[in-house]
């Protein structure tokens, strides 16, 4: 069996299928087929991140999670499995984000970096870097 550049993995569970984003015999199908085998598996990622991000309270996430099909959950990715277990498991609760850590003063919610000779000081956090001059 010769593999193309059609052929795809679901980044989710795994399911090989067929699909060209630029070919028009695919044209009718969604671009983020590039991704995703399914709907179902695309709303599964979409609710990870979203839970990932504090977008939506752990609930809201868990009540999305349990309208997909998780039957075939023994082949998802074993991140997508954690993920998926966190969720289920968790209560609406408060979600930490960087920021809150920091006003509560959790050391390892920022990291500052030594100054280094040009005078630029780079400060660190979980959820994005910056600089200052």
């Amino acid at each position: 069996m010769s593999h193309s550049r059609f052929d795809k993995t679901c980044k989710i569970c795994g399911t090989h299928y067929k699909y060209c984003g630029t070919c028009k015999d695919y044209s009718d199908l969604p671009r983020w087929m590039e991704s995703y085998c399914s709907e179902n598996c695309r709303t599964i990622f979409n609710t990870i991140m979203s839970y990932r991000a504090a977008y939506q309270t752990p609930d809201e996430c868990k009540a999305a999670l349990l309208a997909c099909d998780l039957s075939k959950r023994e082949s998802f990715d074993s991140d997508i499995n954690a993920f998926i277990s966190a969720i289920l498991a968790d209560e609406d609760k408060p979600v930490e984000t960087p920021a809150a850590a920091a006003a509560e003063g959790h050391q390892d919610a920022q990291e500052s970096v030594p100054e280094p000779e040009d005078g630029i000081v780079v400060e660190k956090t979980k959820s994005s870097r910056k600089s200052k001059k």
